[in-house]
């Protein structure tokens, strides 16, 4: 398609795969439910699984994998995670708010205790960006009708602070970037890191670092996130090239154990979750 100024002749090309849904009549409000899955992070566990307010939530949770989603009343919920046989390793409660999204990131602690850490998604476009309009220090909020959001976390209890960075150890993204996350630590005050369509392949990297120190020395046992691993299924994609990413709302983790002599199973890596699915 040929630039929008006026005399030119310069022409750009456009990946083109998305919609949107305009509903004829607006759903009513969800005042009831919430949704709720889990995340075995926990190294050596080869399946776990999920119980809330007691009854379970759903199958077996392979390592390095995210469970399905299971709607839960919303009010005050016991969270556990159970291994296959039903004991459960740990449990914590959440207060869970009508229309919220929510991810139980179940770990191991520096002694290797599973431990869940609870994440609240923003699955709705929007974003905070400080500074507003200059005039009385609000946030001003940008809505993406396109998103390709972001949130990073660190469930390694042997690596203190990570950053996680685009190539070349860059910022990545922009407005919510996080930085220095320690293990287990859901930074409640964080949003979104916003990625806007890219013309070219890139890939995510994991530093280990200082606090304040940015972005530090880059783990090079840790195996970069491609752009290309945000595909879910390329076979789809039977005209022309395939993107070198899907939009989308991602939670990007370190999980495992760093350092000689653990499994190889067990390895320090990062995973992919992508919550629209």
């Amino acid at each position: 398609m040929p630039y929008a100024i006026p005399g030119g002749h310069d022409e750009s090309s456009f990946t083109q795969n998305a919609f949107q849904i305009i509903a004829d009549i607006a759903d009513p409000a969800n005042v009831n439910y919430g949704r709720l899955q889990a995340v075995n992070a926990l190294p050596g566990a080869a399946s776990l699984r999920l119980k809330v307010n007691g009854a379970q939530a759903g199958g077996n949770i392979g390592y390095g994998t995210a469970g399905e989603y299971t709607n839960i009343v919303a009010a005050m919920t016991t969270i556990e995670a159970t291994d296959a046989s039903g004991k459960v390793l740990a449990s914590t409660q959440k207060m869970v708010s009508p229309g919220g999204n929510y991810t139980a990131w179940i770990y191991g602690d520096a002694k290797g205790q599973p431990q869940i850490a609870i994440a609240a998604n923003n699955l709705s476009g929007g974003v905070f960006v400080p500074g507003g309009d200059g005039q009385d220090g609000s946030f001003l909020r940008v809505q993406y009708k396109h998103p390709i959001h972001f949130r990073f976390y660190n469930f390694c209890p042997d690596i203190p602070n990570v950053n996680f960075t685009a190539p070349n150890g860059q910022s990545f993204g922009r407005y919510g970037v996080t930085r220095g996350l320690q293990p287990g630590i859901i930074p409640e005050d964080a949003t979104n890191t916003v990625v806007g369509l890219v013309d070219d392949p890139y890939h995510i990297m994991a530093f280990r670092s200082n606090p304040g120190v940015f972005p530090g020395t880059w783990l090079t046992q840790v195996p970069v996130v491609k752009s290309a691993d945000l595909v879910a299924r390329k076979e789809m994609y039977v005209r022309g090239i395939i993107p070198n990413q899907e939009p989308g709302y991602y939670s990007i983790a370190l999980i495992g154990r760093d350092g000689a002599g653990g499994p190889e199973a067990s390895k320090a890596k990062m995973i992919i979750v992508k919550h629209n699915r």
